[in-house]
């Protein structure tokens, strides 16, 4: 029987790393994606260690130019900036990594996306799978100390 594919949004950290591990375990086939959005990375140090704990494939996109031309020219542009002084930089790369990670899924076949973070205290798996041409979408965010789950949310 052929395994459900999840395409992972990987940065090649300790969190992601472990979750690919996780997800392997859990009988998935994982490729991982990494965007390139301008940042200071090895992605080719990423790749390998991905590879190495077992992922099927590494995807590392280059997403530069669309990031520049459709997120941060509008950005600045209209003057976005948070707290009075910072560009939105970090934070609009992640709507351009989001849109190419969907477009890699959809190209795959992946049933499931998955992205993983931690905010200090809460930690926060999203997945979002599909079912005929509709995502659906699903948040688990967990105190990252207990594990105890907080929340659970579903949408469209």
């Amino acid at each position: 029987m052929a395994k459900d594919l999840v395409i992972l949004a990987y940065s090649g950290g300790l969190d992601t790393s472990c979750i690919l591990k996780w997800l392997i375990q859990q009988n998935y086939d994982v490729v991982c994606y990494l965007a390139d959005v301008g940042q200071n990375e090895n992605f080719e140090k990423a790749k390998v260690k991905a590879k190495s704990i077992g992922a099927k494939d590494v995807i590392v996109e280059d997403l530069r130019e669309e990031f520049i031309s459709n997120y941060m020219f509008p950005a600045i542009q209209m003057g976005l900036v948070y707290e009075s002084r910072y560009l939105l930089g970090t934070s609009l790369a992640r709507p351009c990594i989001s849109v190419g990670i969907v477009k890699a899924a959809k190209t795959l076949g992946a049933k499931y996306v998955y992205s993983f973070n931690i905010f200090l205290t809460i930690m926060c798996i999203s997945y979002y799978y599909y079912k005929g041409e509709s995502l659906y979408g699903c948040l688990l965010l967990f105190h990252a100390k207990t594990t105890e789950p907080i929340t659970m949310k579903f949408g469209m």
